[in-house]
């Protein structure tokens, strides 16, 4: 075994540093899961990095995040890819053996998986693609691997806070059958956990409702028309500037 790939965890200090860059306000959440995915990968001195956001069927994996050495060769699915889900856990081993078909089978790679939790419920996996050299010195390395994805999950569970604060409709309109804990009582935990596992469905609450408000204020169809044809405009300026942020990385 190559001493150079077995794991050698930074300084604390200089893990924690890392790790609390997660915590920092982010422009949105697919933001925050590419640095949590690039980060964790060269903590973890990983081939690949992927962040796969479980489906609302919870039968697949999407690639929402990804990150790859430089050097990486043979990584064959991309960002918004989805796979079946067939998780299985070794025997003795904390880490989900899950092979997502990452790579072509040109390098010798060991996969492995840790779930990130929202709201004590998972919702994705932060999975590795390192060069094979086990997961061992006493479990040091699988615990390492677990911490970062437990930072990870609840940096993604302030990050869906901060954004539902923002928006007085992203509270409002979440449906009460998701808000209601065992006790009757509506949480903020319940809350973050719908928007962060039905994104799609709450938009469309979202919209239906702001429309609703918009017509009890007074609004006919085409002025509510002129606030689409704004949403719009602002939603292709974004496009534009992502691009031109994409295009000055390459």
């Amino acid at each position: 075994m190559n001493s150079n790939d077995v794991l050698m965890p930074l300084p604390k200090s200089r893990v924690v540093q890392k790790l609390n860059r997660l915590f920092e306000p982010q422009d949105s959440m697919d933001t925050l899961l590419q640095q949590a995915a690039r980060m964790a990968g060269k903590l973890m001195r990983a081939e690949c990095c992927s962040i796969v956001w479980l489906t609302e069927d919870q039968r697949a994996l999407r690639i929402r995040a990804q990150y790859r050495k430089p050097t990486a060769t043979g990584i064959v699915l991309r960002l918004g890819a989805t796979v079946p889900f067939f998780p299985s856990t070794a025997n003795g081993s904390s880490l989900d053996r899950v092979d997502l078909g990452l790579h072509d089978g040109s390098l010798e790679l060991d996969s492995a998986a840790a779930p990130l939790h929202v709201n004590n419920h998972v919702v994705a996996y932060l999975h590795v693609l390192r060069r094979k050299a086990g997961w061992g010195d006493g479990g040091r390395d699988e615990d390492y691997f677990t911490a970062i994805c437990q930072q990870v999950g609840w940096a993604i569970e302030m990050q869906q806070m901060r954004q539902m604060l923002a928006s007085r409709y992203a509270t409002a309109v979440v449906p009460r059958d998701r808000q209601a804990d065992p006790s009757g009582h509506d949480t903020l935990g319940s809350h973050i956990l719908a928007a962060v596992q039905d994104p799609e469905k709450i938009a469309k609450i979202i919209a239906r409702s702001f429309y609703k408000d918009l017509r009890r204020a007074g609004f006919e169809p085409r002025q509510i028309l002129v606030v689409a044809s704004e949403i719009i405009e602002n939603l292709n300026e974004a496009f534009r500037r992502t691009q031109a942020k994409a295009e000055e990385s390459e």
